[in-house]
């Protein structure tokens, strides 16, 4: 069973997926509502080990939000919280699934043993439908290589990471 550890007016538990449509329909998921406290409520998990950086440093992470454009913290973070590293992406649909990536560059191995999320950081929740948001599949892409993308461009090698960026109103 997955621990949450709630902060600070976050509060997260699994649930049967609410929308399994799109990119994620899994049986299960997390379901974290930001309920008053302070503007930065969320959740961590406790790893059973701290993270190795010598094969990959990027972490995959299926979120789910009622709003465009909302900043979702991903934070590592060693034992005692002394140390830490932490990136933001944000939103690009609502009310339907998306694939966050996070990459922590070039990072020490054998110091991180904490996954710190945050949703809408900097906002108070309100327990609304509007502070609710989902999360699944975190993968940390340890032992995964890809490879840079060379012409043509089909989209059938599973060794690339195709990571297209939309701008302008565009959705990919």
């Amino acid at each position: 069973p997955y621990t949450f550890n709630d902060f600070d007016g976050g509060n997260t538990q699994v649930i049967p997926n609410p929308d399994a449509t799109g990119v994620n329909t899994s049986a299960n998921v997390a379901e974290h509502i930001r309920d008053g406290g302070q503007v930065w409520a969320g959740t961590y998990l406790e790893l059973d080990e701290a993270l190795d950086f010598t094969t990959n440093n990027t972490f995959k992470m299926k979120v789910w939000s009622p709003n465009t454009d909302i900043p979702v913290l991903f934070k590592l973070e060693n034992a005692d919280a002394s140390q830490f590293v932490e990136l933001t992406e944000n939103t690009t649909v609502a009310n339907e699934w998306e694939e966050l990536t996070y990459n922590f560059g070039a990072q020490t191995s054998g110091i991180y043993t904490k996954i710190v999320i945050i949703f809408n950081l900097g906002v108070q929740g309100d327990g609304s439908v509007n502070s609710t948001y989902y999360f699944d599949d975190i993968l940390f892409e340890e032992g995964g290589t890809t490879n840079q993308v060379d012409l043509p461009i089909t989209f059938e090698d599973e060794n690339i990471n195709y990571n297209l960026a939309d701008f302008g109103g565009n959705y990919t």
